[in-house]
């Protein structure tokens, strides 16, 4: 089964085939696949989003949901690399980087990264990056705002069901 997107969270330049032989999507993935495995592999990926609020998320909590949405096969190495990259969860830190730019590291106070990521892709336009890093940050912002329309989407259904439920 084909499905537009480098992963199964999607870049609409860049196609994949989904065979839910295996699981990461930074390998070629060819053949077809059983409606289950598509369908577990959907269920996982809206539980990831469930989960986690990328909004609303610590820089330890990213890492593992970057963890979790590699192993599903959602998203490629690559990708995982650039999102799973804290280096605030490097023990270290305060005494290397924190103490070069007078910060102390905070790896488990929420944050939002979808501002983060968007703030960092303005600054890299703005200061002329190259066009190779301004796609990756490009690819990482797609995948955190498909994980928080997927999760505004799936809280927005569950609140209507249950206030269906209650006026029963």
């Amino acid at each position: 089964m084909n499905i537009t997107g480098a992963t199964m969270l999607g870049f609409p330049d860049q196609p994949c085939n989904y065979s839910g032989g295996s699981k990461h999507a930074s390998a070629p993935m060819v053949g077809t696949s059983s409606g289950d495995s598509l369908s577990e592999s959907v269920k996982s990926i809206s539980d990831i989003a469930l989960r986690y609020d990328v909004q609303n998320i610590t820089p330890r909590n990213m890492a593992k949901m970057s963890q979790e949405l590699y192993d599903s096969g959602a998203i490629p190495l690559k990708n995982h690399a650039f999102i799973s990259f804290q280096p605030e969860l490097n023990p270290s830190y305060n005494a290397t980087i924190g103490r070069f730019t007078n910060t102390t590291v905070h790896p488990d106070i929420p944050r939002n990264f979808l501002n983060e990521w968007n703030n960092r892709l303005a600054e890299q336009l703005k200061n002329g990056a190259s066009g190779e890093i301004i796609n990756n940050t490009r690819q990482v912002l797609s995948i955190l705002d498909n994980l928080n329309v997927l999760r505004k989407t799936m809280l927005s259904r569950k609140d209507s069901v249950l206030c269906k439920q209650l006026q029963v």
